[in-house]
């Protein structure tokens, strides 16, 4: 696995059910589990019926998690505590959506592009919970602007805020971390 998937993944499936099986006629996304929509499913298999969604396992979901979410946004080469939001909002929104809400939060030029620009603004240290913030802020505005908010924008907002609550804690463990080497290398080297 690669470094912060598999938390990022873990906070996915909590959100999504688990391997519960879900198809309710007022979501676009059809038969859904792990995540997975049957829409989702039909751009990688046009042929894709129902069954395929319900026989889907664990495995195979992490997979397309890893493939079309992770990898395809880049969170790969983020900060664990910033892919973390950026993967989960890639869950729920198009891919352009996503990088632009990250750029608009990095304050970078917003092009929809993910580019050496975007990552080395996401790299840079000194303003995490600020970017944070108003990543949760941009993903909060474009649920506010979807048809569905009525029916599902109290669960959206919650998910969004659950992202940004997981991300702080695990910029809180790194920094645990950071210090806990730093301190231990000083005691090493006879630095006090």
């Amino acid at each position: 696995m690669q470094p912060g998937f598999d938390d990022a993944l873990a906070f996915v499936l909590a959100w999504e059910g688990g391997g519960a099986v879900t198809d309710d006629p007022a979501d676009p996304g059809g038969t859904t589990r792990w995540g997975i929509s049957l829409r989702f499913y039909r751009r990688l298999h046009p042929d894709a019926e129902a069954d395929d969604i319900r026989r889907l396992d664990a495995a195979a979901a992490a997979d397309l998690y890893r493939t079309h979410f992770w990898q395809a946004q880049h969170c790969d080469r983020l900060p664990p505590p910033l892919a973390l939001p950026v993967f989960d909002m890639a869950v729920n929104c198009p891919p352009e959506v996503t990088v632009r809400a990250l750029q608009q939060a990095l304050g970078v030029a917003v092009d929809g592009v993910f580019g050496p620009v975007t990552l080395a603004a996401a790299r840079r240290r000194g303003r995490e919970e600020a970017v944070l913030r108003d990543l949760c802020a941009e993903r909060a505005i474009y649920y506010a602007g979807l048809a569905g908010f009525a029916r599902y924008g109290r669960g959206w907002l919650r998910r969004t805020l659950a992202a940004h609550g997981a991300a702080l804690a695990l910029r809180a463990a790194s920094i645990d971390m950071r210090e806990s080497v730093i301190t231990q290398a000083s005691a090493r080297d006879g630095y006090r």
